[in-house]
């Protein structure tokens, strides 16, 4: 996991260890326990744009596939189908984490990542029960 803001500087790692312990490498090895975690906060931003190489590539590709089987019709086609491909989807999932020292660091994940730090702090709240 990035991290990209917080307490500890960026471009420094989080990773858990075996025994679920947050460890922040480059920072003089800070070791968080899950008791020691605060609160923790998870956004996903979706971002859609349009790409003009993946619009391209599937307009040449549906223009000679369609040409061949329609003619001239299957290469007006082909760009109306060949429009869509050219979106491109990018999620990023950032995820604040705050300790009971007052230190947070921000976190750049995948959803992965970003479930097991989730339940990381679920296990947290049960042991204090």
């Amino acid at each position: 996991m990035k991290i990209v803001g917080g307490d500890f500087g960026d471009n420094r790692i989080l990773s858990l260890n075996e025994n679920n312990d947050l460890v922040i490498n480059g920072a003089g090895g800070v070791t968080y326990s899950p008791e020691q975690i605060q609160s923790i906060e998870a956004n996903a931003n979706k971002e859609k744009r349009f790409g003009i190489n993946g619009f391209i590539v599937g307009a040449v590709a549906l223009s000679v596939l369609f040409w061949i089987f329609f003619g001239l019709p299957g290469i007006i086609v082909a760009l109306v189908v060949a429009f869509p491909c050219g979106y491109i989807g990018n999620e990023t999932n950032n995820v604040n984490i705050l300790f009971k020292d007052n230190k947070s660091v921000n976190l750049e994940c995948s959803a992965e990542e970003t479930q097991e730090l989730l339940q990381l702090a679920d296990i947290e709240k049960t042991n204090q029960i």
